[in-house]
């Protein structure tokens, strides 16, 4: 008894300290539980997407099967080959991809953090099971060398129709925007860094579309637009089509450039250049030409300093069309008409001497941004650039001779001819913008905006000649040659 009795309060302090160390733990599976909860909700989910092109062309595949094999869930490639699944967990994953006649192919998704996207791209093996192998045989004929049969054979297998060039290459290649890319290809070059000269044709002769759109210049003058304007963060590809064919614009001879652009940022990118120039026609002579202008000639906006007075065909006009001038003489001028003179005259821009300043070295900046951005119930891919380039050019002399072809003498050239002076600032400033909504896997909704600036200022000078380049004569305003310097030597006239 008193063994037992001593024994009574040791089991129910076991049992209590028990009973307190269980309650304990379900305080703390609780608090665990809660804390796992919270986490959860702040992780975002993660997405996969890509492309996915044909391994031995490079071609875009459409409608390929793409199965996230772990969740069940599955998508299809669009037109340009690329797919997306959303709202996944992180983790790793295992992808299935499978189109007709193409390989089944298995690939690992590692990685896929809280909020970003993973980016997977397949190059799919076409499946050449089905084909039957054929026995060998030998094809022979006659050597046609020299023949125009074979001359045609052989422009028609070493002429490229077709070149085309994809954003891996163009990034591989250091290119950074359209006009860069295009001078690694073959037959065609750059010229002033932006306008594309294909097979030596000039950019009179070819275009350029955009998306399959044809693009205007911002350049009168040009048939192109500039080409620098694109940033190779925005192209998915650049075709150039050097032959007609059905479904293109015929306003080329030389070829047509298409500019594809991405339909929207796999992941952030930015990207900030700058570059700087020397000319040695205007830097290496250490001074151009030009004139004070206004204060927005720099960024090349100064059409407001060099506007036209809104009345001026009331005082071009002459008499008989009742101009301001109209029946005007020194003895019927009155206050209010020398006043409406004078407010005209103040109109008018009264730069007309040049000076020569010091040029600065050319330079050129440019800004690229791109995102993915994955909001509560849609995404939106969002990219934008902007290039600004300031350049000045100098033509120090620059001869103009006009023969008198009907003095029956090649050594007399007209009184018109002369001698001049030109120097040019020009400042560019292009921009890209691309919105891309997608309210679901299956849609996209897109809005494109292309800016293109670019602004000229140009002065010259200019003086009669008094002598021609080659030491002809002059001929006088009134018509009449100078008098011939001659000089006898032994009874002969020389001249």
């Amino acid at each position: 008894m008193l063994f037992s009795g001593y024994k009574l309060p040791f089991l129910i302090s076991f049992v209590f300290a028990c009973t307190q160390s269980s309650l304990f733990a379900q305080d703390v599976n609780a608090t665990l539980d809660t804390n796992t909860s919270v986490n959860q909700t702040n992780i975002k989910p993660g997405r996969i997407l890509g492309r996915v092109f044909d391994a031995d062309s490079g071609e875009a595949l459409k409608d390929v099967t793409v199965v996230l094999e772990d969740q069940n869930r599955e998508t299809k490639t669009d037109l340009e080959g690329r797919y997306r699944l959303s709202d996944i967990a992180p983790g790793d994953y295992s992808l299935l991809f499978f189109k007709e006649n193409y390989q089944r192919t298995r690939v690992k998704a590692e990685g896929v953090v809280s909020g970003r996207s993973k980016l997977v791209d397949l190059p799919l093996n076409p499946d050449y099971s089905n084909l039957e192998t054929l026995d060998a045989f030998e094809i022979t004929a006659e050597d046609l060398a020299g023949s125009d049969i074979q001359l045609l054979a052989l422009r028609q297998e070493s002429m490229v129709v077709m070149d085309a060039m994809g954003s891996f290459d163009m990034s591989r290649l250091g290119a950074g925007n359209v006009a860069d890319a295009l001078t690694k290809m073959v037959g065609t070059s750059v010229q002033d860094g932006k306008y594309v000269v294909v097979r030596g044709l000039a950019d009179r002769y070819s275009n350029a579309t955009f998306n399959g759109v044809p693009i205007p210049s911002s350049d009168v003058y040009r048939n192109t637009p500039q080409l620098d304007l694109f940033p190779s963060l925005a192209v998915d590809s650049l075709s150039i089509k050097k032959s007609f064919s059905a479904d293109m614009n015929p306003a080329f001879a030389g070829g047509s450039v298409d500019v594809v652009t991405k339909a929207y940022p796999e992941e952030f990118s930015l990207s900030v250049s700058s570059g700087f120039g020397y000319n040695e026609f205007s830097h290496g002579e250490g001074e151009y030409l030009t004139y004070e202008g206004g204060d927005s000639d720099w960024y090349g906006f100064g059409m407001d300093h060099r506007k036209i007075p809104d009345n001026l065909d009331a005082f071009t006009d002459n008499s008989a069309n009742g101009g301001v001038f109209a029946g005007l003489n020194r003895n019927n001028v009155t206050q209010e008409k020398a006043a409406e003179i004078n407010s005209f005259l103040k109109q008018l821009n009264k730069e007309f001497v040049p000076f020569k300043k010091s040029p600065q070295l050319d330079y050129n900046l440019g800004v690229e941004y791109g995102d993915f951005h994955e909001l509560d119930d849609i995404a939106l891919g969002t990219m934008f650039s902007v290039d600004f380039a300031r350049k000045t050019k100098a033509t120090p002399q620059k001869f103009y001779q006009d023969p008198l072809w009907g003095s029956g003498e090649i050594n007399q050239i007209s009184w018109n001819s002369y001698e001049s002076q030109v120097g040019t600032e020009s400042a560019e400033i292009g921009s890209f913008a691309q919105i891309v909504v997608i309210p679901n896997e299956e849609n996209e909704l897109g809005l494109i905006l292309l800016y293109s600036h670019t602004g000229e200022k140009e002065a010259s000078y200019g003086k009669m000649l008094k002598e021609g380049i080659n030491g002809e004569t002059v001929e006088t305003p009134s018509g009449i040659l100078p008098p011939k310097k001659s000089l006898k030597s032994n009874g002969k006239r020389e001249i």
